[in-house]
């Protein structure tokens, strides 16, 4: 008897606590952190698992921009003045800047690996 009273206390009880946790969800926003760019395929991406997140879930998604975040306060003369301690140049980068920068790159280093006769393997 002492068996089946405690087991059907512990039943209640985990019946009862699970009846009283607050449901998961809507309960707030999903926040999906994008540590790229905006514009770029990590962007789109991220925008799309979004999009599937509210369709089958039902919940709202922020996609938050970490870089947009970081270039923000990257600007602030704060941090500018902790990185120039360290003797760092900041550079805050946009994808239309990084492409500018990758074309610029290859057309530097494309005479270097024609001459040097580099290959992949």
């Amino acid at each position: 008897m002492k068996k089946f009273v405690a087991r059907a206390l512990a039943a209640i009880t985990v019946c009862g606590t699970a009846l009283a946790l607050p449901p998961m969800f809507p309960g707030k926003p999903i926040h999906l952190i994008v540590a790229h760019p905006p514009g770029g395929s990590a962007d789109v991406q991220s925008r799309a698992i979004a999009e599937g997140v509210i369709q089958r879930v039902g919940q709202s998604v922020v996609v938050e921009k970490l870089s947009t975040a970081m270039n923000e306060t990257l600007k602030t003369p704060t941090e500018q003045a902790r990185f120039l301690q360290m003797k760092v140049e900041l550079r805050p980068n946009t994808p239309q800047l990084f492409d500018h920068y990758i074309e610029a790159e290859a057309v530097k280093w494309k005479e270097v690996v024609r001459v040097s006769g580099v290959k992949l393997d």
